[in-house]
C-alpha cells in the first residue's frame, strides 16, 4: 500500500526561531562574548582573580604617601594600616585606624583608580593564578633585596635568565641596566624594606611587609610579607605598625 508523507508546513513561528539563529550565527565572536573573557595581549598586566587583571605601581608609596617613589628599587615610607588620609599617623594606639582610607585615592598629580590590594587579589596572584610559583623570585636589584613579580604573559629578554623560587636573595641578581631590560617586558620589583613598629628602627634588606587593604577584626589587618626563604600571602598584625604600599590600577 502506497504510503502518504504529511507535508512540511513551515508556522509563522518557525520562520522566527530560524531568522534569529540566522542572525545569532553570523556575528563576529566578539559580538558573542563579553569583553572581560577577551584574551590578555599586554605583557605586563598580572591576574588578580577570574578574568580580572591589574597593572603595578611603577614603585613603592614615596614617604610622604602622595606620590611613588623615583626608582623601583627604592624602599618608600612606613604607614600604619589604611592611613591614605593621613599618612603620617604614627600612633600606637590601634584605635586610631577604624577605618580604611586607600591611599591611591589621595595621590598628587596621578591618574584616578590608584589602589591597594585585597587579602583574596594578593592571594590569587600569589598562589592561584596560573603559573604563580615560576612568576615570583627573591632577587636583589642594584644592590637591593626584594622580590620579583613576572605578569601572565611573560617573555624572558634575550641573553638573560630568570630563576623562581624564593630560596635566597641571590637567586637573581640584576644591574640596573638588566633590570630595565626585565622591567621592559613587564617585571615588578617589591624592595623589602622590613618595616616600623613605636621607636624600632626597620632593618631594609631584611623582609618584605606590604599591606592589604583587608581588617581582621577592628585592630588588626592582613599583610604580604616575604624573606629568602618564604612567601607569606596573607599574615595578620596590628594596624599600627608601619608597612611598605605598593598600589594597582584595574586593567579590565
Amino acid at each position: 500500500m502506497k504510503t502518504h508523507r504529511r507535508p512540511i508546513v513551515l508556522t509563522p513561528l518557525y520562520w522566527v526561531v530560524f531568522f534569529l539563529c540566522f542572525v545569532a550565527c553570523g556575528k563576529e565572536p566578539s559580538e558573542n562574548h563579553s569583553s572581560d573573557s577577551q584574551e590578555d595581549t599586554s605583557t605586563s598586566t598580572f591576574s588578580i582573580g577570574y578574568n580580572r587583571r591589574v597593572y603595578f605601581a611603577p614603585g613603592n608609596l614615596a614617604t610622604h604617601g602622595r606620590d611613588f617613589v623615583f626608582n623601583p628599587w627604592d624602599y618608600g615610607g612606613y604607614f600604619g594600616w589604611g592611613t591614605g588620609d593621613k599618612p603620617g599617623n604614627n600612633s600606637m594606639d590601634n584605635s586610631q585606624y577604624p577605618s580604611f582610607f586607600d591611599w591611591g585615592d589621595y595621590l598628587n598629580n596621578a591618574e584616578e583608580g590608584w589602589r591597594t590590594l585585597k587579602k583574596s587579589e594578593w592571594e590569587y596572584l600569589l598562589l592561584y593564578r596560573k603559573d604563580a610559583a615560576f612568576k615570583q623570585g627573591t632577587a636583589t636589584v642594584c644592590r637591593v633585596h626584594g622580590m620579583v613579580l613576572l605578569p601572565d604573559r611573560w617573555q624572558v629578554p634575550e641573553g638573560m635568565v630568570f630563576s623562581p623560587g624564593c630560596i635566597s636573595w641571590e637567586d637573581n641578581v640584576f644591574t640596573r641596566e638588566q633590570w630595565e631590560r626585565m622591567e621592559g617586558e613587564g617585571a615588578v620589583f617589591l624592595p623589602a624594606a622590613d618595616y616600623e613598629w613605636d621607636s624600632n628602627p626597620p632593618h631594609p634588606g631584611a623582609s618584605g611587609l606590604y599591606w592589604t587593604a583587608t581588617p581582621k577584626g577592628d585592630k588588626e589587618a592582613y599583610y604580604v610579607y616575604f624573606y629568602d626563604g618564604r612567601v607569606y600571602a596573607s599574615v595578620v598584625n596590628q594596624c599600627c605598625f608601619r608597612l611598605s604600599v605598593r598600589l594597582v590600577r584595574d586593567a579590565n
